[in-house]
């Protein structure tokens, strides 16, 4: 399987590499930079022409209506051989045209748009009619409750961890860093709420960059951190005994800095606007993110990098972790009763296909969505489908808070006693998928609960008790002090 992703992921390079060369004359390609406002170089964005390959030395004009009235002009000069030969492609679109009859055609109802967010615009997007109010609202209504959800739940999560000691182990500092990530990632909402309900881009050019930013950084961030709990999880119960695997503060501050530093680099250079990328609105134009659609060279190997560096790697080595843990379970010969061993890798691996399932069904949408751009195939692209990728990853920052963090039997202890339930209800915590050691048996937590546990590894002699580890999928030893 690793090397069929190898050769697709080669082949892929190979794609992009031959498109741009082909594009952009080889080492020997030149490209004017115009005004985005009046210009889109090497290709049209949405298929204005069959054929973007011209003979040299032609010269062709060539006026083009979409919907509404759209003018391109396409020259191509050869240069004299003692200067080279030079192909260059200037494709220029009156976006003020396209722009004009989109606001006409919308139900917009809010303060003026300024000129440099129209300018921002990819005008792939102005060749679709507007989207419905019903559409708006839709979408509107969906955010808030994700709003709603995501803000509160991480908020909980991030209260709980500050007041209650308890909660602080090492490894919980991830699933902090994690509802942290979460909740920058849901600031997005009111924003997108905002501009919805005014049924188009009510907030202005500004507040697209932040917008953008907020996405960038909480959603790196977060895919880091769920890569890092992951491999947390796998040294845990993996390597049980191993000391130099085992999870201290110091590793978690270092991981944690590593994640921030991650999400910084990729997040702020397209916000700088340096040439590598830049944030762009997108779909119904109530929201930003990256350019995927830019055909310069830098913009593409940029997305393709980014492609690489937050889904590539993470989804290998969460599958891989995960995977690893279940066989390490399944393949433990000293649980006591087989029917406790098969409820325990029925549950072991309910949760692990949840953990890989919530992170695949959350991220690959827009992932794929951002590659169909890099790639050339935006013309199978629409408003609504941007968009609905755009929501599913926004619904993994609501559902984070609940399954690593309220799922917990340690944080639902917590959170009930903040809440003022009594002792007999603290003992009585329903179905509890995270803690596992060697015994298979039940045992009092410090707190008062339950834990269910099985056991790992090879059975310890009568008097070897040294070799009781306590293995969660969320947290570490809750007393340790590293």
């Amino acid at each position: 399987m690793l090397r069929q992703l190898v050769a697709v992921l080669f082949v892929l390079l190979c794609e992009i590499i031959a498109d741009i060369s082909a594009n952009y004359g080889g080492d020997l390609g030149k490209q004017r930079i115009g005004d985005r406002t009046q210009t889109q170089l090497v290709r049209p964005p949405f298929g204005l022409l069959e054929d973007d390959h011209l003979p040299l030395s032609s010269r062709m004009t060539a006026s083009l209506q979409t919907v509404g009235s759209i003018s391109a002009t396409v020259q191509e000069q050869h240069l004299s051989p003692s200067a080279a030969v030079l192909e260059e492609t200037t494709i220029v679109v009156n976006v003020s045209a396209l722009w004009s009859r989109y606001i006409a055609l919308s139900g917009y109802s809010g303060p003026p748009i300024e000129d440099a967010y129209r300018d921002r615009i990819n005008p792939f997007w102005l060749q679709f009619d507007p989207p419905s109010p019903a559409a708006h609202y839709t979408l509107g209504f969906i955010y808030f409750m994700m709003m709603i959800f995501g803000l509160c739940g991480n908020l909980l999560v991030i209260l709980m961890f500050f007041r209650f000691k308890s909660l602080r182990t090492p490894a919980n500092y991830l699933v902090i860093n994690l509802a942290i990530a979460d909740f920058i990632i849901m600031l997005e909402a009111p924003l997108f709420v905002y501009n919805s309900y005014h049924q188009g881009p009510a907030t202005g050019n500004v507040w697209c960059t932040i917008y953008a930013l907020l996405g960038a950084v909480g959603g790196t961030v977060a895919i880091v951190t769920l890569t890092m709990i992951s491999i947390d999880r796998y040294n845990v119960v993996v390597y049980p005994l191993n000391p130099k695997r085992s999870t201290t503060r110091l590793k978690v501050a270092l991981m944690i800095v590593f994640a921030w530093i991650y999400g910084l680099v990729f997040s702020v250079i397209p916000a700088l606007d340096v040439g590598l990328s830049r944030y762009t609105p997108e779909g119904f134009l109530t929201a930003c993110s990256f350019d995927y659609l830019d055909r310069s060279w830098d913009a593409r190997l940029f997305m393709f990098l980014y492609f690489i560096f937050a889904w590539v790697v993470p989804i290998f080595a969460i599958t891989f972790c995960y995977i690893q843990i279940l066989r390490v379970v399944i393949g433990a010969n000293s649980i006591q009763s087989s029917k406790n061993k098969s409820k325990t890798e029925v549950k072991l691996a309910g949760v692990v296909i949840g953990i890989i399932g919530l992170w695949f069904i959350a991220w690959t949408p827009y992932a794929i969505v951002a590659m169909m751009g890099v790639f050339g195939y935006e013309s199978m692209l629409s408003p609504l489908g941007s968009m609905v990728p755009a929501i599913l990853a926004k619904t993994a920052a609501c559902i984070d808070p609940y399954f690593y963090a309220m799922n917990h039997p340690r944080y639902r202890q917590e959170l009930r006693k903040m809440f003022g339930m009594n002792q007999a209800d603290l003992g009585n915590s329903q179905y509890q998928t995270s803690r596992y050691t060697r015994n298979a048996s039940r045992v009092e937590d410090s707190e008062g609960g339950t834990s269910e546990r099985v056991t790992i590894g090879r059975k310890p002699a009568a008097d070897d008790t040294s070799l009781s580890v306590s293995i969660d999928l969320t947290e570490t030893n809750p007393n340790s002090n590293h």
